[in-house]
């Protein structure tokens, strides 16, 4: 009994060693006392610490355990292997230890599933209470980037702890917020405006919108690009972008990457308009003030949008400010303009309204005549455009747009030339019309922080119209011969859009949305050619058994993904179903879209992207001899919709926190293009004396003198922008070509299309002399526009053209377009109000650019003579604006 208890003692005194020298060996167990010193943040830190201090070396993969995380803890006594893990808190770790020194650290890969706690935000200008889209939201720690939505809500998700908010956006001041998170938190981001730049943005990402993947067109609202009338717009601010014609006499629209006017997609509170622009350039329908935001986009287009085959330009306009009236009111040489916003009934509903009205016909004769040559010059525009917005509760809104806008240009000339035996008489009328008006209701609901829904129903109603009327008249002792020619073109529109969108945030990294447009289009296009004139009035061509009724209906689902801190990717489906009037689906199409965004560091970007796209309705342009004239038809049975692939690529680098350089390319084929197939028969009667009937004589000629073909457009793009600082500009740069091919024109071979511009530049510089000054210059120089000449019937010695080819088609290109502009600026502030006064000088050194050319017989001579028409000499202007 007695040798039985003496080997329990012993056995357990032998238990207690071994315990002890285990225990000993074991690092895991030993005790530390940590104390929050100066120089310690990062888990890596951390573990350091423990090396340093108590001799114990850590191995773990690094590939699977990012130890960059900030961790706080101020004081700790225990086991290193409890120490270990409160560091590790954010993932499951394994450790073990391979000797008294040495402990290695493993990952659960299975119960890696860190939770996350969602933080719901908004972001709002501070004065106004508007709501930002496409600020860029980074939690610094973790290095993830959100971007806020068109309502300015984002969703982040991240662990809890301490959290670096930085939210920016161009034109506002950058915001630093350090936030403790414990569970789901609501933040309300109020941003302020800044008069220059933050340094802070110089991430290349933070040019592009990551809601939308297009190009921010924020260049507006800094006053750096002017319209021929000293304006300033999101049209113009477009072409300092390569890949965009800068200008051209009397250009109006945007030819984006080979694609005509037409091509754009442009939005106004989402309802697409046929045109946006005031004739000759003059300015845009837009407002700068009322506008809230404006995207262009010409890569990679996401799947939402659909119709148009080159670019999307997206303007959104204000609510209004929910605090305060604001007042401004600008009287200039070229008119007048207003802007009111403010509260109503509370801060609950808010309105933005504006308009803008020209004078220029009460004084154009007597400034443009010396230079143009015009007896009569009518020039006039006007623009009305309103925003009305009711905040039901959290997360529900209501908003009516409405907008009615009108222009026209008229030229009128008499030639009068005469010798002892001959007299002969040039009467020239010329004229351009259009006429907008348009009305949307937007209903917005965000169910919950993952759930947005937004429906809308718009209504445009759109005019055209274009005449040209040519009287020549040789009168001789016993002869008389007149020649007359008369050409009305017409566009009726009216659309009707229904469509609704769903969006649900997954999580910080997915954002999917999908939706259904549906829009009822009643087209009415009309041409009359005449070798008399014509009684009627314009708006009297169009017959009303020729309007056709189609339907088109749009469908698209889209995802906007993070895959890490890098690479941003953009893939969706387009399906578009288009509709006659016979209730039959005709047509149907499905455009698969992605973008891809690589920044592997703050200074460089890398995006490439693929997109299809179908376009329904067409602008039909002449591309002879005359005024440039077109009109809006429909896809029809006989004419298909045209279709456009397109790959690009483009590589954004910043040299230094100011200036980045960005180049790029494309290349676009395009199929299905429509083209009239004999311009020049427009001015037939010069080069035949024959009875011949007109070529358009009834309301549905268009259709059977269009002809299908197919294009390629391909171009080079540079662009270096300097954006910060008291001097700032750019020079945009783009070498491109722009080809068609017809079965049956040009007997089959390829020629360069119409508006085919091997060369655009755009280049100009700011400079802020102090406080109150400000002055500029812009120069754009394009090459000149191509038409169609029959080089056998005509001399082209007395013409400023050049032979591109000796093929029939688009073988003449007009002289090089080429201006400078100068501005100047004075704002100062006061008490009860800010003044400012911008001076401008539209074609400085007065180049007479051509806008189009024409030509008549001289009857004495038995030649033909040739004319161009220039009407945009040197213009000045001064604005005055005040705010209030």
């Amino acid at each position: 009994m007695l040798a039985l208890g003496r080997w329990i003692v012993i056995k357990c005194l032998c238990l207690s060693f071994i315990s002890v020298t285990v225990g000993q060996s074991n690092p895991l167990l030993r005790t530390i006392v940590f104390r929050s010193s100066l120089g310690i943040h990062t888990q890596k830190d951390h573990i350091q610490y423990i090396t340093k201090n108590y001799n114990v070396n850590f191995s773990y993969n690094a590939s699977q355990i990012d130890d960059t995380k900030i961790v706080y803890i101020e004081s700790f006594t225990g086991s290193i292997d409890a120490f270990v893990k409160k560091v590790f808190s954010n993932m499951p770790i394994t450790l073990s230890y391979a000797s008294s020194e040495k402990v290695l650290i493993t990952l659960n890969t299975k119960l890696h599933k860190p939770l996350l706690n969602k933080i719901v935000g908004v972001v709002i200008d501070s004065t106004t209470g508007e709501s930002i889209p496409g600020a860029l939201v980074i939690e610094k720690m973790s290095k993830k980037a959100v971007v806020s939505n068109e309502e300015g809500y984002f969703i982040i998700f991240l662990p809890t702890g301490p959290a670096n908010l930085s939210i920016q956006y161009y034109g506002y001041k950058s915001i630093e917020k350090v936030i403790a998170i414990t569970g789901k938190t609501n933040l309300i981001v109020n941003m302020e405006h800044s008069l220059l730049l933050p340094t802070i943005i110089v991430d290349g990402r933070s040019r592009i919108n990551l809601h939308t993947s297009g190009d921010i067109i924020d260049v507006f609202k800094n006053h750096e690009v002017y319209s021929i009338t000293g304006g300033k717009d999101p049209i113009n601010s477009a072409r300092i972008s390569p890949g965009v014609q800068s200008g051209g006499e009397g250009q109006s629209g945007l030819y984006v990457r080979g694609g005509s006017p037409d091509q754009n997609l442009i939005l106004l509170d989402g309802v697409a308009i046929y045109e946006a622009n005031h004739i000759v350039g003059i300015s845009s329908i837009f407002i700068d003030e009322t506008i809230n935001s404006a995207s262009l986009i010409k890569n990679g287009f996401p799947a939402r949008y659909g119709g148009r085959l080159s670019s999307v330009l997206d303007v959104q306009l204000k609510l209004g400010d929910s605090t305060t009236h604001k007042r401004s009111i600008t009287v200039g040489v070229p008119g007048a303009q207003f802007h009111i916003n403010g509260p109503l009934y509370g801060n609950k509903t808010t309105y933005n309204v504006a308009g803008k009205v020209s004078w220029l016909n009460f004084y154009v004769n007597e400034l443009l005549t010396p230079f143009t040559k015009f007896d009569n010059i009518d020039v006039r525009y006007s623009d009305f455009v309103a925003k009305i917005n009711h905040q039901f509760g959290k997360g529900s809104s209501l908003s009516l747009t409405m907008y009615s806008g009108a222009d026209k240009l008229s030229l009128f000339k008499i030639d009068t030339a005469r010798n002892d035996k001959l007299q002969l008489n040039l009467t020239d009328r010329n004229e351009l019309k259009w006429s907008n008006q348009l009305a949307s209701l937007k209903y917005t609901k965000i169910f919950n922080d993952r759930w947005v829904l937004k429906m809308q129903s718009g209504y445009l109603r759109y005019r055209s119209g274009a005449r040209s009327s040519y009287t020549f008249e040789s009168l001789a002792v016993d002869t008389t011969i007149r020649r007359e020619l008369d050409v009305i073109t017409s566009s009726q529109i009216d659309d009707l859009n229904v469509r609704g969108d769903l969006d649900f945030y997954v999580n910080s990294a997915h954002t999917l949305r999908a939706g259904i447009n549906r829009t009822y289009h009643s087209v009415n296009p009309a041409i009359k050619q005449s070798t008399f004139i014509l009684d009627e009035k314009e708006s009297k061509i169009n017959d009303s058994d020729s309007t056709r009724h189609t339907v088109e209906t749009n469908l698209y689902i889209e995802d906007n993904f993070k895959l890490n801190s890098s690479l941003f990717i953009y893939a969706g489906l387009h399906a578009a179903i288009y509709k006659l009037d016979d209730g039959k689906d005709r047509f149907s199409s499905f455009q698969p879209r992605l973008n891809v965004i690589y920044s592997p560091s703050t200074r460089h970007v890398i995006t490439a992207a693929y997109s299809r796209m179908a376009q329904f309705s067409h602008l039909i342009s002449n591309s002879g001899l005359g005024l440039p004239t077109s009109i809006w038809v429909p896809s029809t049975d006989k004419v298909n919709p045209e279709l456009a692939t397109q790959y690009s690529i483009k590589y954004d680098f910043n040299i230094t926190k100011s200036i980045y350089v960005s180049l790029g390319g494309y290349w676009k084929v395009f199929d299905n293009l429509l083209e009239l197939t004999k311009p020049i028969e427009l001015f037939y009667f010069l080069i035949d004396d024959q009875a011949i009937v007109p070529v358009y004589n009834n309301n549905k000629d268009w259709e059977r003198n269009l002809i299908v073909g197919k294009g390629l457009a391909r171009g080079i793009e540079w662009l270096i922008h300097k954006r910060l600082g008291q001097t700032q500009g750019w020079l945009s740069v783009t070498h491109a070509k722009n080809e068609r091919q017809f079965p049956n024109l040009n007997k089959g071979r390829t020629y360069l299309a119409n508006f085919d511009r091997p060369w655009d530049v755009n280049a100009g510089l700011t400079h802020k002399i102090n406080s109150n000054w400000t002055v500029g210059a812009q120069f754009v120089y394009g090459s000149g526009r191509l038409f169609t000449l029959s080089y056998e019937e005509f001399s082209t010695n007395f013409l400023p053209i050049t032979l591109v080819n000796t093929n029939d088609r688009n073988n003449y290109r007009l002289q090089p377009f080429h201006q400078l502009s100068l501005n100047a600026s004075y704002y100062k502030t006061g008490k009860l109000f800010d003044s400012r006064i911008d001076f401008n000088v539209y074609n400085v050194y007065n180049r007479l650019n051509p806008y189009f050319v024409y030509i008549y017989r001289n009857a004495e001579t038995n030649t033909d003579l040739g004319r161009k028409v220039s009407i945009l000499p040197i213009t000045p202007s001064i604005n005055y604006t005040l705010k209030f």
